[in-house]
């Protein structure tokens, strides 16, 4: 990746490794791609930028289409070739609700654990201090 788009800074390469570990592709909802009317914009290359989002700590996304828009490094990781091929504000709406819906970050999440733990036993200890009311 390097290679195409030269030296990438810290944030970058962290979200090339996230990318790479996190299995957007095979968890997004197929009846996402299947519903009729107007064709959906890409909902891969949306749900990658919404990891990017998390990943550089962009605010709003209204930042992150401006981003995407004038950045081609961040465009690239994320699947766009052209400035002008980045959906708008809107789009990127409608697809958060979708993702919201159908639990994907949820499962982002589950399956980024899952990869990262799969050879180790997590142990932890919750101790809850609450005080109790007692006679």
């Amino acid at each position: 990746m390097e290679e195409e788009l030269g030296q990438l800074s810290g944030r970058y390469k962290q979200l090339l490794h996230v990318l790479a570990v996190v299995p957007v592709e095979r968890l997004l909802p197929s009846d996402l791609f299947r519903r009729p009317g107007r064709p959906q914009k890409h909902r891969t290359l949306l749900a990658r930028a919404f990891l990017a989002k998390m990943v550089l700590d962009i605010p709003t996304t209204t930042a992150l289409v401006e981003r995407l828009r004038s950045d081609q490094t961040l465009r690239h990781l994320c699947g766009w070739e052209r400035g002008a091929d980045v959906p708008s504000e809107s789009t990127f709406s409608r697809a958060f609700a979708e993702f919201a819906e159908s639990d994907l970050p949820g499962r982002l999440h589950a399956a980024l654990i899952k990869e990262g733990y799969s050879e180790q036993l997590v142990g932890h200890i919750s101790r809850d201090s609450t005080a109790i009311v007692a006679r």
